[in-house]
């Protein structure tokens, strides 16, 4: 068109800010204590938070439950608070995978090759 300028049609989006990138560095390689003591669920909306929102739950009910041992599907099923419970699965696997990373959780391959998750404190 006639007198307007293209110039900001053509620009390309800018990704975040070198300070977004730090602060979001910072906040992922934080210690999460799974803890919310209003009792609130925070959604995210993007992958990486979700994941982190289901590492959180399942800390806690490991930390409640320290006994438990489950499958990622009864992870799934039966770890999560309800919120989370409609999640993919894939982010259920990813949040168990870093917690088994950081030790919180510990992975044990079955005889039959079922794998079990339980939680990663040794026993007294």
């Amino acid at each position: 068109m006639p007198g307007t300028s293209l110039a900001s049609h053509d620009r390309q989006p800018r990704g975040p800010s070198a300070y977004a990138k730090a602060t979001a560095d910072r906040y992922r390689s934080a210690p999460h204590p799974g803890f919310c003591h209003t009792g609130a669920t925070a959604i995210a909306t993007n992958d990486n938070g979700v994941v982190l929102d289901i590492a959180a739950a399942i800390r806690r009910y490991v930390h409640d439950h320290p006994d438990a041992a489950d499958s990622i599907d009864g992870i799934h099923r039966w770890w999560l608070v309800p919120a989370l419970r409609d999640e993919a699965p894939r982010r259920v696997e990813a949040a168990v995978a870093q917690l088994v990373r950081e030790r919180v959780l510990r992975q044990v391959v079955q005889e039959d090759g079922r794998v079990i998750y339980s939680s990663g404190q040794k026993p007294s």
